[in-house]
């Protein structure tokens, strides 16, 4: 099990669980910026995701024992992304700049594109996304919208 969190000055640190001890925080470096969100898989591969300077979506891969180096997904996004398990694949989602949902797929550990999902109207999010994996290749992203209200749709492929 893996803990991420920001200390008051915005550096990233993990914290892990092995053999039931938790053991001491790792600085991560990397973009400064909004809240992580990460993904593990059954091998032990860690997918983390940030949003960094410039409002652009950052991406680091735990693999084999060691972190890999930070790489940008681009896109110009206005909240931290999230992700969840697609099959072979890992989908992240974020508000982008013009407050609608926007997908990004990473197959093994390479980002395709940014779409822009339809379901939800223009401007209607207003803070974070959530998402998890549903059945089938889907995925339920949970939204809040300028009601104020939490809105959810299943989404099926990108």
């Amino acid at each position: 099990m893996a803990v991420f969190a920001r200390d008051r000055s915005g550096r990233l640190h993990q914290r892990s669980m092995v053999d039931g001890e938790w053991r001491g925080w790792v600085t991560l470096g990397g973009p400064r910026g909004g809240q992580p969100s990460a993904f593990a898989s059954q091998d032990g591969r860690i997918d983390l995701f940030v949003r960094g300077p410039g409002n652009v979506a950052y991406h680091r891969t735990y693999s084999n024992g060691r972190w890999g180096g930070w790489s940008s997904l681009g896109g110009v996004i206005s909240g931290s992304p999230t992700a969840s398990a697609n099959g072979d694949r890992v989908n992240v989602f974020v508000r982008g700049s013009d407050y609608t949902l926007w997908q990004q797929d990473l197959v093994d550990g390479a980002g395709t594109w940014w779409s822009q999902r339809d379901q939800f109207a223009s401007n209607a999010l207003t803070g974070a996304v959530g998402a998890a994996a549903g059945t089938g290749g889907t995925a339920w992203v949970a939204v809040r919208g300028p009601d104020n209200a939490v809105h959810v749709s299943t989404l099926s492929g990108s």
